[in-house]
């Protein structure tokens, strides 16, 4: 059984499940939860304006499912067959099957019996018609329930009757038992044709809804009447067969179906089958398809013939009319101005003659083998014939003329194809992209690449009133003033070898290029017409239309023409082919698209909105579908996933949507389609799911690692500061090491030596008399000799350093007590905190700086008071060289140093050695401060530091470093 739900879907019964079909792929719907044992055979498809679709199982039972719910009602139905489940006017629910005919009460089946005047224990087909009657075949006979009544017909109607159908106009078609098909009721009935008699009495009908009549036979396959309605058997088309060599899938034909878009269907033992109404008609030759030349014979027939295909006439009807005696071969066709209709061949040349053709001769300079390639009249009825190894040649007066003087050298060997425009003029189209011009036999004008000619080989050229088009190798081009200029698609693959144009009367474009039929409407020519580079729309035909095989590309051309009575005809490598380009087929509602499931790495769920995928799932696949059951290969995709993209993304026909890199979040996919034809529906489908985050995506995660991070941050700050500090140590004890080595060089070398010469001297003065003027001399520079071995040995005490443990403000006025007491200033220390241990470096650089400061303030500044102050904080170490002396002019600040003076420079250089900061304001009459600082972490020794913070650690490493 087949049917179709309103969602688009077509649903399939087999003995092996249920399976629905969106137009490209079949699914499985399983009709059983896991555990549950449910026959999988099912026998009985049918769907309710509702939107339920009713399954019938072959043995037993019957379930309901409406939008996407399974209920199962079975409740007293016996276990036997479901043949059909139908739906009455009223909304009652019957349901026909082997043990009798059953109706719906509540979610209970009734039995139909004597109560309701039905005469059998056994139901088959049902089918309600134009009247709402129901009709029930009960095995020997139909019963009739009129709509709304409670009892049958007490009459059964139509006995020995396998099959009722019902037509389009509401007749109803009986097939009886002695095989005889009728219109037996209703507004058809009376002036339908007589019963017809098909070769076999065994099958079902069904009606399309353009009337024709289809029969399903078990064995013979299918038999087609397009117009059974017809009383004179003369006005009906002949019945056409289907079998399996017609390519159906087998003769047994089990049921039949017609959708909404017009497609029928079949089932046959073998598989599905589809006929859909195609615009292109594929035309039936006896020996088979073939490349065919073409020339219109007259209204709505066409003369043709090919390769190893006799010359014929086609009507309208798809009749082929033979005509014998023409040979095997016929290579190009020619209709000239009086409707004479000739036929080349292989050296040979026919005129049409009455009904049939005559042979016109050749000249005797002809070679065997020359096929005849292309032909035209011109104005002056002159007949143009080209010959692939003769030539061209031109009969006029019944004489024939070598014209292959007209053209060019090489380029009279290359033609492809002779046309005549509206003026008599001949056109000739080459191999070497040129177009030449002849006009009373000369050659007039010749169209290349500086021509604007870009066409490669040339193969189609035609003329409607001023339009002059060539088509080739490489596409289309028209002829505007002296220049022939491109045309291009807007969409899709370019156009490329184009061998045959038609211009209708409505200004449209109809091409045969090599991806097909190509329609380009009148208002898209004219818009190209204005502005050669507009993009043209245009719509192609296919293989998926019926075309099959693709355009010739040497002959025969041209490969389209247009009938007398309008309509189209193609020649392929694969056939010959027709469409009416008047006939509109109506396009079908852009389908509804249905959002299938989203898949992750570990599993698939269906698509529900609220849908929460597992923790961290980044790969999410969406599918999505639209049922199309005509062309789903044509129907275009776009969709747009809000959270990540902002803009709608062109799908085309793929039908699934791939994410590799979602974040934790909220999302929704949103998905629309378009119809074949390219109209989009105004509706979207979308569904809601979340991706939740994992452990590692959770701000807890996140605060984590940063609290490790900053962990591991201040453990390396700890590890560089201690690396720096014992560098910084390191240095300070070199140099103490250094400076206690030259103190001892200078004390056992310069000193000693200086205290001998002290001794002889002292000794030579001892030995001249008192008052001698050489003596006073000696014991002058005796006197002197004593100041610069105190001052050398207060050298060398300051190299051997000071007593660390000293506090840092008496330290510094310590070092300088003799010579602040040779001075008039006076000395005032400030101690500000707890003295806190400082380290050695720090403390011997910081006694260095307050000492120069001190001294500088002594005998330079002239200063009457110097404050010296330290402070111990928790934050910082500073120090303070405060006095009310001369001060320094600006000009010694910005230089940093006095001249012939490092004092400033060696401060700021025992500053910038433990990483401190070195102030020094001073100004003219306002004497002179020293500033220095240092944080605590880098000042106090670690058993007496206060805890450094985060940033004293950071100012720390960045001084040091």
């Amino acid at each position: 059984a087949i049917a179709q739900t309103a969602d688009g879907y077509l649903w399939l019964a087999s003995n092996s499940g249920l399976y629905r079909f969106d137009g490209l792929r079949f699914e499985r719907y399983e009709l059983s939860s896991p555990g549950q044992r449910r026959s999988r055979d099912i026998s009985a498809l049918s769907t309710t304006p509702d939107g339920s679709l009713w399954i019938g199982y072959r043995f037993g039972g019957i379930s309901r499912l409406k939008e996407g719910a399974l209920s199962h009602l079975d409740t007293g139905l016996p276990p036997v067959t479901v043949y059909q489940v139908a739906i009455d006017a009223q909304g009652g629910t019957w349901a026909a099957t082997v043990g009798g005919l059953f109706r719906l009460e509540g979610t209970r089946w009734e039995a139909v019996g004597a109560a309701w005047r039905y005469p059998s224990t056994f139901a088959g087909l049902m089918l309600i018609d134009a009247r709402g009657q129901l009709w029930v075949n009960n095995g020997t006979s139909w019963s009739v329930l009129a709509g709304g009544a409670r009892q049958f017909d007490a009459e059964p109607r139509f006995p020995a009757t396998q099959d009722l159908a019902l037509a389009p106009d509401g007749t109803l078609w009986r097939w009886s038992g002695a095989g005889a098909i009728s219109a037996v009721a209703g507004p058809g009935a009376g002036a339908a044709a007589p019963p017809w008699r098909p070769d076999f009495n065994f099958g079902s009908l069904l009606f399309e809804r353009s009337g024709g009549l289809w029969l399903n036979t078990y064995g013979r396959g299918l038999r087609r009447i397009a117009a059974p309605q017809q009383a004179d058997p003369r006005l009906r088309r002949p019945i056409e067969s289907f079998t399996r060599a017609n390519g159906l899938t087998s003769d047994h034909v089990m049921s039949a179906f017609e959708d909404r878009e017009g497609n029928l269907w079949f089932g046959t033992s073998g598989g599905l089958d589809r006929f859909r109404d195609s615009p292109v008609v594929l035309t039936p030759f006896e020996h088979g398809p073939a490349t065919g030349v073409l020339a219109p014979a007259g209204g709505g027939e066409v003369w043709t013939g090919g390769i190893n295909q006799p010359a014929a006439r086609l009507d309208a009807a798809g009749r082929v009319t033979a005509i014998p005696g023409l040979g095997n071969i016929i290579s190009c066709a020619y209709r000239d101005p009086q409707g004479v209709v000739w036929l080349g061949g292989i050296s040979q040349l026919w005129r049409q003659a009455g009904a049939g053709f005559e042979a016109v001769p050749l000249p005797a300079q002809v070679q065997p083998n020359s096929a005849i390639q292309t032909i035209t009249m011109d104005g002056d009825g002159a007949l143009w014939v080209y010959l692939r190894r003769a030539g061209l040649l031109r009969l006029q007066g019944g004489r024939w003329h070598d014209a292959g003087s007209v053209l060019d050298g090489p380029f009279a060997k290359e033609l492809l194809v002779l046309a005549t425009d509206p003026q008599g003029r001949v056109w000739v189209g080459h191999a070497g992209n040129r177009i030449s011009l002849i006009e009373r036999g000369v050659a007039t004008r010749r169209f290349q690449d500086d021509s604007g000619l870009d066409l490669g080989r040339v193969n189609a050229l035609h003329f409607r009133g001023e339009h002059v088009w060539a088509g080739g190798e490489l596409g289309l081009q028209v002829l505007r003033g002296e220049r022939f200029h491109s045309l291009r698609l807007a969409d899709g693959p370019p156009l490329r070898g184009v061998s045959g144009i038609v211009e209708t009367a409505d200004g449209s474009l109809w091409l045969n290029e090599a991806g097909g039929f190509v329609h380009i409407p009148g208002a898209e020519v004219a818009a190209a017409l204005r502005d050669t580079s507009h993009g043209l729309q245009a719509e192609r035909f296919d293989a998926l239309d019926g075309v099959l095989g693709s355009a010739p590309q040497i002959r025969p051309v041209p490969s389209a023409i247009e009938a007398g009575d309008g309509r189209l005809w193609f020649t392929t490598d694969a056939g010959v082919h027709w469409l009416d380009p008047q006939r509109r087929y109506p396009d079908p509602p852009p389908p509804t698209v249905d959002i299938a499931s989203i898949s992750t790495a570990a599993a698939t769920y269906p698509a529900a909105d609220g849908l929460r995928l597992p923790e961290g799932s980044s790969q999410v696949r969406i599918r999505y579908t639209a049922p199309s059951l005509s062309l789903p290969e044509r129907v275009q995709f776009r969709y747009r996933l809000d959270g990540v993209e902002s803009e709608w993304q062109a799908a085309g026909s793929r039908r699934e949507a791939t994410y590799t890199s979602l974040q934790p979040g909220h999302y929704r996919f949103r998905v629309r389609a378009a119809s074949p034809r390219g109209v989009w529906s105004e509706t979207e489908s979308s569904v809601a799911f979340e991706v939740p985050p994992a452990f590692h995506q959770t701000g807890f995660f996140r605060l984590l690692c940063a609290l490790l991070a900053a962990g591991l941050l201040a453990w390396g700050w700890r590890l560089r500061l201690r690396r720096v500090s014992r560098g910084l140590r390191a240095q300070a004890e070199a140099r103490v090491a250094e400076r206690e080595r030259i103190a001892r060089e200078l004390h056992d070398t310069l000193l000693q030596s200086t205290v001998g010469l002290i001794m002889h001297v002292q000794a030579a003065a001892e030995d001249l008399p008192e008052g001698h003027a050489a003596r006073q001399s000696m014991e002058a520079a005796l006197q002197r000799a004593d100041k610069v071995l105190i001052e050398g040995r207060n050298r060398v005490m300051d190299l051997r350093g000071h007593d660390p443990s000293l506090e840092l403000s008496a330290a510094i006025v310590a070092s300088v007590t003799e010579l602040a007491q040779a001075s008039r200033s006076m000395v005032h220390t400030a101690l500000h905190g707890p003295v806190k241990p400082l380290r050695p470096e720090v403390w011997e650089e910081a006694l260095r700086i307050g000492r120069e400061a001190l001294c500088n303030a002594i005998q330079h500044a002239d200063a009457a008071r110097i404050d010296v102050s330290v402070a111990y904080g928790d934050d910082a170490f500073r120090l303070g060289v405060r006095d009310d002396g001369r001060g320094m002019d600006a000009a010694i600040l910005s230089a940093q140093r006095k001249p012939g003076h490092w004092g400033l420079v060696g401060m700021r250089e025992r500053a910038d050695a433990i990483g401190a900061p070195l102030e020094i304001a001073s100004a003219p009459g306002r004497g002179t401060e020293v500033r220095l600082s240092l944080p605590a972490a880098q000042a106090y020794a670690p058993d007496g530091a206060a805890s450094p913070g985060h940033w004293d650690l950071l100012r720390r490493l960045w001084r040091v470093s």
